[in-house]
């Protein structure tokens, strides 16, 4: 609340709750923007469980916040993935 952030993300089970709606959050530059997100429920298991699918759920999240850098997420998750299969055969040897 202090930072006064310009974007929230939050995770999908608050959807329900209505504190947002309330002070403080509601004098929030994010959501005087509505700039207020909530992941989805199965990317925001993806991001909050430490796994290899984390890399797919910070590609999902890095999309929607800059799309304009679709192609260039797209290669680094494409390279990300290439890496870790990499490192998974080299580890199980």
């Amino acid at each position: 609340m202090v930072a006064n952030p310009d974007i929230v993300i939050m995770p999908f089970e608050s959807k329900a709750n209505d504190y947002l709606k309330r002070s403080p959050w509601t004098e929030l530059r994010a959501a005087k923007q509505h700039q207020i997100y909530f992941l989805p429920k199965f990317e925001s298991y993806r991001l909050n469980r430490p796994s290899t699918q984390m890399i797919e759920g910070l590609y999902w999240l890095g999309k929607g916040l800059h799309p304009e850098k679709s192609e260039e997420l797209s290669a680094w998750l494409q390279k990300s993935k290439a890496q870790m299969k990499d490192a998974a055969t080299r580890g199980g040897s």
